[in-house]
């Protein structure tokens, strides 16, 4: 039953993910060829600047709500499951809007000041309000996970917001030729959509409204979890974005716009864990609760060897073939192919950690989470400060990449430590291998027909997703693994499921 549920929520996910991030692909890809690369570093850092303060207004809220509400759940206690999303959105709201103004009084001297650019601060203070919906957005979106109804997340964020911001982008940019200020307000128009779009899933399943039935909430135990998360998730961003910043700070705006597309481009490889991990927090709240590790062992191997099996291609695609990709957006783009190349190898390490690092922190070991951030995150920093003066992006590149994969094993011994499991089995090596001989097979074929100026087109990156595909296939798979590849084809075909209404 676990896994059956955990195959539904993985396969709307990984559905409504690869069309959020397919329409994503689409959207960047006409911000290369509308806006210069400086207009785009403008834009990537402001909007990062915007979402960093966004995850600040949740006040870890959102992590708290997804443990929360699953464990409210499984009580049957729906009068808390209420009144605890209310309580959320009310505090999230108040501090969104407070810092929206702090934004607006604030954004010149944070633009030439900090930054040193000038042109950054109109933009920051337009992207600004759409804090308060994002905020929103979240919350309301975490109570479905909670619930484990994961196809409303699938639909918002990854569908509706991601698909309202293409549209409104090719009406004001293409339609009407408003150029950077068009991308503003498609950003901030996608937003107030998607969080209306959230607020109504989420209420179909939740009497929000309903005055009929009283909310209840423990503010305390609420807030004693999600208030340190505040801190992790902040952390993490930086962590996570501090290239960002510091090129902001270093180089030009031009380059911090080569680099944030070779970023959104790596992020398109973590499709796979991002699809399993929300639904597999929910279900780490439980087991832990009832102290079942053997179950949840049991699926956090299964669910890594999946990840692994589906994502493995798609990263070493990024590290073998980065020109081929960067060429389709901007040929002014191809400098940073090396920057794609780093940063896809070291997600590939370092993702193995998602799902580990979800069982820490819905455990209830926030703090645990929040002292591995914050080591890294200096880390990052004195890497990005030595590395980027000198070496550009590449330095971001690397700085980076050596502190996620340092985190990555840092949370897998934590959980090894603190639980007596680890991600791993057996049956890994079956797509190492394939991935290893697909890489080497693909360069022996290009070597001997003398292919070499195709190795990094169309040709190469067909050939090697074929050798990939049969070894993996002729590798065969366990019944377990092919009871997961069925659900998660089932619902990827059908897109759809019915959720149970919480009234």
């Amino acid at each position: 039953m676990d896994l059956s549920q955990v195959g539904k929520g993985a396969g709307i996910t990984f559905s409504g993910t690869m069309i959020g991030k397919g329409l994503l692909i689409v959207y960047t890809l006409l911000l290369a060829r509308v806006l210069s690369t400086t207009e785009l570093g403008i834009y990537f850092l402001g909007m990062t600047i915007v979402r960093t303060l966004a995850i600040i207004a949740t006040l870890g809220l959102g992590a708290g709500l997804v443990r929360h509400v699953a464990i409210y759940q499984g009580k049957g206690d729906f009068s808390k499951i209420k009144g605890t999303v209310l309580f959320a959105a009310k505090i999230t709201l108040l501090n969104s809007i407070a810092l929206v103004l702090l934004v607006w009084l604030t954004g010149d001297i944070i633009a030439t000041r900090f930054f040193g650019k000038p042109e950054l601060s109109v933009i920051l203070k337009a992207l600004a309000i759409s804090i308060p919906f994002e905020v929103l957005m979240r919350i309301f979106l975490a109570s479905t996970r909670g619930l484990k109804l994961m196809q409303y997340a699938a639909y918002t964020e990854h569908i509706g917001w991601i698909g309202s911001r293409f549209t409104f982008a090719v009406v004001m940019v293409v339609v009407i030729d408003m150029g950077l200020q068009g991308v503003v307000f498609a950003y901030v128009a996608s937003s107030v959509f998607a969080a209306v779009l959230a607020f109504g899933f989420a209420n179909r399943h939740i009497p929000l409204l309903d005055r009929t039935i009283r909310g209840s909430h423990e503010s305390g135990k609420l807030l004693r979890f999600s208030v340190p998360m505040v801190f992790t998730a902040m952390l993490h961003d930086l962590m996570t974005h501090i290239d960002i910043f510091m090129l902001g700070l270093f180089a030009s705006a031009s380059a911090l716009g080569i680099y944030s597309v070779s970023v959104r481009m790596v992020n398109l490889a973590k499709i796979v864990f991002m699809a399993f991990q929300p639904i597999f927090q929910p279900f780490v709240a439980e087991f832990y609760d009832r102290k079942e590790f053997e179950r949840l062992s049991w699926l956090l191997k299964t669910l890594t060897h999946w990840s692994v099996i589906l994502s493995l291609p798609v990263f070493l695609s990024l590290i073998f073939f980065p020109c081929l990709f960067l060429a389709l957006f901007n040929k002014e783009l191809l400098v940073g192919s090396s920057c794609l190349a780093m940063l896809a190898g070291a997600y590939m390490l370092s993702t193995i950690s998602n799902l580990p690092s979800a069982m820490i922190f819905m455990s209830g070991r926030s703090d645990i989470t929040l002292k591995n951030n914050l080591i890294v995150l200096i880390l990052n920093v004195i890497l990005n400060y030595c590395l980027i003066p000198v070496y550009g992006i590449v330095g971001a590149a690397l700085a980076t990449g050596f502190s996620l994969v340092f985190l990555a094993a840092i949370r897998i011994v934590e959980v090894y430590r603190l639980m007596g499991i680890h991600p791993f089995r057996r049956s890994l090596w079956k797509p190492a291998l394939a991935g290893a001989f697909s890489i080497f097979l693909t360069a022996i074929v290009v070597q001997l027909f003398s292919f070499e100026k195709y190795f990094f087109g169309w040709a190469g990156l067909a050939l090697f997703w074929l050798i990939y595909l049969l070894l993996v296939w002729a590798f065969r798979f366990s019944e377990e693994e092919l009871y997961v590849k069925d659900l998660i084809k089932k619902k990827m075909l059908t897109f759809a499921t019915k959720g149970t209404a919480v009234r």
